[in-house]
């Protein structure tokens, strides 16, 4: 499962009733190949509540409580040593992978950082990539390439594997 981190910006889209940034967080249930990224200690999960409880989306509010009643996520172990204004940065920055990704509502909103690349900033001496809403759908909506060896005499299944070859 590939885990992400969901900055607060990207809610606060959602909450304007941005269609794009709802279609994204509803691909955390539609897609089995996704989670979300919290922290040990439950900040990242009360800051979103009280955002989507404030907002008085019952949507969001719904969409929250699916995401932790499905156990959608995975859980980050997290010091004290950060500002609570980069509790979102240090989770991700903190979960397991090569690639640290975030998702945002504007890439505009990290400008204070240091650029790494047109996708990427530096936080801590971590790379981590911001998506926005139309970079995150491009690349969850990207149809798996298909590549067909030679396959004369023999069955494929229904996910694509060869049988009996």
């Amino acid at each position: 499962m590939k885990i992400y981190t969901i900055s607060p910006c990207l809610l606060e889209k959602a909450i304007a009733s941005d269609v794009d940034a709802l279609r994204l967080l509803l691909k955390f249930f539609t897609d089995t190949d996704i989670g979300l990224a919290l922290d040990n200690k439950n900040r990242a999960i009360n800051y979103y509540t009280e955002l989507i409880k404030k907002s008085k989306s019952q949507i969001l509010l719904e969409w929250l409580n699916l995401l932790t009643n499905c156990h959608k996520f995975t859980v980050i172990d997290l010091s004290d040593s950060f500002k609570k204004d980069d509790l979102f940065l240090e989770i991700c920055s903190k979960t397991f992978g090569f690639k640290k990704m975030i998702l945002v509502g504007s890439k505009q909103n990290f400008s204070q950082f240091q650029a790494v690349s047109e996708q990427a900033i530096s936080y801590n001496g971590v790379k981590i990539y911001l998506l926005d809403t139309s970079d995150a759908l491009s690349l969850f909506e990207r149809q798996p390439g298909i590549h067909i060896d030679n396959v004369s005499n023999s069955n494929i299944s229904e996910r694509g594997t060869i049988i009996g070859k």
